[in-house]
């Protein structure tokens, strides 16, 4: 039951932020934003307390440290030193993830035309998406492009783990995967490309989704 009212009130909260993206309101994301990963970090925790697997500390740390991110991000304006510092936190956020990923125990590992064919379309992806803003990223280039293959690197790990698992748990670990790339995909094009309002509630719906999603996937999987 305590499950499901933390679930609950980080939708709550979710919805909270993206509408005052919507109206133009910032204060009020000062608490809103910080509060997401708090939230998901009391839903995921008290559900994983009860499995005795080591890798359940990995979500955690990946939560912590995107909570940190979260709220380093929100003073990028004053600095690119605010920039640098949330990317560094939300890289480590992926390093957990892809470290929990690599644990996952699979038969096939890279053997199937599906495996090439992701790897192909992931690095042109990244690879094209770095070739758009790179005219426009100055001196975050060289930090914004190791972001990238860490999380190109995160999102092939969690395809390699799951793709062979017919289960809702790996679904949902891949499609939060996915999302997250996404996500800081559209928190690129509008810090590097062309600003607006829709692409910042944009960010936050499908990055508040991509948690969610790896959130509940390692949980179903741990528990299967």
């Amino acid at each position: 039951m305590r499950k499901k009212i933390w679930g609950l009130l980080y939708f709550i909260v979710l919805a909270i932020d993206m509408l005052a993206i919507a109206v133009d309101l910032p204060y009020p994301r000062y608490i809103t934003k910080p509060l997401l990963m708090v939230l998901l970090a009391f839903h995921y925790w008290s559900d994983a307390i009860n499995l005795q697997q080591p890798v359940r500390n990995l979500i955690f740390a990946a939560l912590i440290f995107s909570w940190w991110g979260d709220i380093l991000l929100m003073f990028e304006h004053d600095s690119n030193l605010f920039f640098i510092s949330g990317l560094i936190c939300f890289l480590l956020a992926h390093l957990a993830y892809t470290a929990f990923f690599l644990k996952v125990e699979h038969d096939e590992y890279f053997v199937k035309p599906r495996h090439i064919t992701w790897t192909c379309l992931s690095l042109v992806y990244a690879i094209g998406l770095l070739y758009l803003l790179y005219p426009n990223m100055a001196e975050l280039r060289v930090p914004v492009t190791i972001y990238a293959l860490v999380i190109t690197f995160m999102l092939l790990s969690s395809i390699y783990a799951f793709a062979f698992k017919n289960s809702l748990g790996a679904f949902l670990c891949i499609l939060g995967a996915v999302l997250f790339v996404l996500s800081d995909t559209l928190l690129a094009v509008r810090k590097f490309y062309t600003p607006n309002s829709i692409a910042g509630i944009g960010v936050m719906f499908t990055y508040g989704l991509a948690q969610w999603c790896l959130v509940e996937g390692s949980l179903k999987h741990m528990k299967s």
